[in-house]
């Protein structure tokens, strides 16, 4: 690296970039951004003629046009996943593996068109340009905790099915934690999940995702009344998310507990909920239904592990008590007293000690609920877009700094 301008690429195939580019704009001259396909408002005015089906899709993809970022796509592989998804004629792993790799290609392309000095990636999306000998400054961006966090059997509970599915694309990921000067994750949880498998700690940081604001507070003579004893889960339902530990806690609190399950879930879990009556599954909601949910909980249960966790910050935004595990990243940016911790390690997915906690969690204090909004919407606005772009700016500093160092002493 020189004193020469920097030119930098993000490479994500998520919506949540904005931090990483206003980090990038303070370090580089220019930035280009290669993402998935993604609506501009002006698009979606120009799409009116659409079924109301099709425009929903894409009313879930509009996004502002960045200003001053050469904008690259992810290309045609970005789609085999949810055709796969909708037909049911691939294989879900192996079209996901292949899905990847078509991308990391394609940003491997611009790599080579656009010549970064700094180049920034989400998990998978690295691996081409690295293995094509980039000799720039690489990050690489995990989502979720060591992928090696997420094998095996977490202990799940009961009867639930839980099926093993190792990583399909777990070699790649490893591959780039290898060759990347920096890893950035979410939360001290995921940082956690890297030193505890031999990682240096000064490979691994911390730089929080932007939450956006959450949903106003309706006023109180329209806001729907909250139930003490209707218990909400938010998210995929698998034993790593915890659905397991939930259905048996709220099972151990009896009638008239209920738990209202938002989420996908694989036809083998859609079978189990069935078999359980105090459980309503509810699929995936839209925006006012999920908002309405938070509102009505008295609960809000996350026994995940959780790299970050949008769901259990909104529901908490909403007045929903939270209650989550030592596991749960969003925990750290909340106020201690507006969650609930319980542990999900060893003895600690224990249904009855989590039926407890849900069960002090639930008694209805509008007058502690009003105080605990407030203190939890403060937290929030300290993880606003614009704010945690410094921390991203400090990540990318490091990589430089751990680039430099690297090279001095080769």
């Amino acid at each position: 690296m020189t004193s020469e301008p920097l030119r930098g690429l993000y490479a994500t195939n998520v919506f949540h970039y904005r931090h990483v580019l206003e980090a990038m704009g303070a370090l580089c001259d220019d930035v280009a951004l290669v993402r998935r396909f993604e609506v501009t408002p002006a698009q979606l005015r120009r799409a009116r003629a659409l079924p109301p089906r099709a425009r929903a899709l894409l009313e879930r993809r509009v996004v502002e046009q960045p200003a001053g970022v050469d904008v690259h796509g992810l290309g045609a592989a970005q789609f085999l996943l949810p055709l796969s998804a909708r037909t049911g004629r691939l294989d879900p792993a192996r079209t996901y593996r292949r899905s990847v790799l078509a991308q990391s290609r394609r940003v491997a392309r611009v790599v080579r068109g656009t010549r970064p000095d700094l180049f920034q990636f989400a998990e998978c999306l690295g691996v081409e340009t690295l293995r094509s000998g980039f000799d720039g400054v690489a990050v690489c961006e995990r989502r979720h905790l060591h992928h090696a966090a997420l094998e095996g059997d977490p202990g799940a509970v009961g009867d639930f099915p839980h099926v093993d599915k190792p990583d399909p694309v777990a070699d790649v990921l490893a591959e780039e934690y290898e060759r990347a000067h920096l890893i950035v994750v979410y939360s001290d949880v995921a940082r956690r999940s890297f030193l505890e498998r031999g990682f240096a700690p000064e490979r691994v940081v911390v730089t929080p995702l932007g939450v956006p604001t959450p949903p106003p507070l309706p006023p109180a003579d329209r806001r729907p009344a909250r139930e003490r004893h209707r218990i909400a889960y938010v998210g995929r339902t698998d034993a790593y998310k915890g659905i397991d530990l939930a259905v048996a806690a709220v099972e151990r609190l009896g009638a008239p507990f209920h738990l209202h399950v938002a989420g996908p879930s694989s036809p083998r879990v859609l079978d189990w909920l069935a078999t359980k009556p105090f459980v309503t599954h509810h699929g995936i909601l839209g925006r006012e239904a999920l908002t309405e949910l938070y509102l009505r909980s008295s609960v809000l249960l996350a026994p995940s592990i959780e790299s970050f966790g949008y769901a259990p910050m909104e529901g908490a935004a909403l007045g929903a008590h939270l209650v989550c595990a030592d596991t749960t990243g969003a925990a750290e940016f909340l106020p201690a007293d507006a969650c609930v911790l319980g542990s999900t390690a060893g003895d600690g997915r224990d249904p009855a000690a989590w039926a407890a906690l849900v069960e002090a969690a639930s008694v209805v204090d509008p007058d502690a609920e009003v105080e605990r909004v407030a203190r939890v919407r403060g937290a929030l606005e300290a993880l606003a877009w614009d704010r945690v772009a410094a921390p991203a700016a400090d990540a990318l500093r490091t990589a430089i700094d751990l680039s430099r160092r690297s090279r001095a002493s080769g």
